[in-house]
């Protein structure tokens, strides 16, 4: 099973595939490595160039576990069949050693002044771009109050006398750092647990266990999201029926559904008490029509929580 789920997706020996290719990871990472991506390419390119120089021979003092295990790593899972972003993360630990190899170098060395100066404005670049991200998020995706306003401007000024300090010492990382740290409080703190809300397994989830409503008086019934948060959230494993037919429920049962499945139980003339209801949304697949506040309730369903008055009629076991 194990060299399967794992070996296998290399393989080719694993059923599964999602068509991911090599840059896949790559792609995944000018993201989820910002805003050292822009130094770990450059540096690799670096790393490998003096090996070959070298003929492969290390002088003393240089190490290049750091350079080849990311590399190695990142073969590994970009020959994979079936990819995760998240599955490179492991390699990160080393790609920090690198980028940190290469800003000593930047410094130290003077032939390399000019891609220190390139790679300065591109920091600079990336951190103002991923602060005017989060304008558009306190803006347009989640309208925010005033003091969200506030605390954006703090962080632009942090970040712009960082910017105009043109002789500061190691001015790549104050900047790349400042950037992101910032960007990451913002995400964290602010546009995740807004995204979260149309997350139906995890608002579902707490509002189960907050009520204290015991599992065995719960369905999930023809739900279009997978709910694998729901359990988690909920500490406990609600029974989920996706198909038409049987129901086991009694008077005083909770049913946790969709647009659809509402419209199916009014037809077997339940009676049903609405207790709870909410948006929906894939919140991994992002999209356009999602992130504008004004069109968002184009890209989201309907689910309903209900508390069964009456059990109406029912299909065939």
């Amino acid at each position: 099973f194990f060299w399967t789920q794992s070996f296998g997706r290399i393989t080719g020996e694993n059923v599964w595939d999602n068509g991911a290719d090599l840059s896949f990871q790559l792609v995944n990472m000018l993201w989820s490595f910002l805003p050292w991506i822009f130094i770990l390419l450059p540096a690799l390119v670096i790393k490998v160039r003096q090996l070959f120089q070298q003929k492969f021979k290390l002088v003393p003092q240089e190490e290049w576990v750091s350079t080849g295990g990311f590399i190695l790593t990142y073969f590994a899972v970009g020959l994979s069949h079936y990819q995760l972003p998240h599955y490179i993360f492991v390699a990160f630990p080393l790609a920090a050693i690198v980028v940190a190899s290469c800003l000593e170098m930047l410094y130290d060395i003077a032939q390399f002044q000019g891609l220190k100066n390139v790679l300065e404005k591109v920091i600079s670049i990336s951190g103002i771009l991923l602060l005017v991200g989060v304008l558009l998020i306190l803006s347009i995706v989640f309208p925010a109050p005033w003091y969200a306003y506030a605390a954006l401007v703090l962080a632009m000024s942090i970040y712009f006398y960082l910017f105009l300090k043109k002789h500061l010492a190691a001015r790549i990382i104050y900047l790349g750092f400042s950037a992101i740290f910032l960007v990451n409080i913002f995400l964290s703190q602010y546009f995740y647990p807004q995204l979260l809300n149309y997350q139906v397994g995890t608002v579902m989830g707490k509002y189960i266990k907050a009520q204290g409503i015991p599992a065995n008086k719960i369905i999930a019934y023809k739900m279009t999201d997978p709910l694998n948060s729901l359990h988690y959230y909920a500490q406990q494993v609600i029974r989920v029926i996706r198909n038409t037919g049987y129901l086991p429920s009694q008077e005083g049962d909770y049913i946790l559904t969709s647009d659809e499945g509402r419209k199916e139980l009014i037809e077997r003339a339940y009676q049903l008490e609405l207790v709870k209801e909410g948006q929906l949304f894939k919140v991994s697949e992002l999209n356009a029509t999602f992130l504008n506040a004004q069109k968002r309730k184009d890209a989201t369903q309907a689910y309903y929580f209900f508390k069964i008055i009456k059990v109406g009629q029912n299909l065939a076991q």
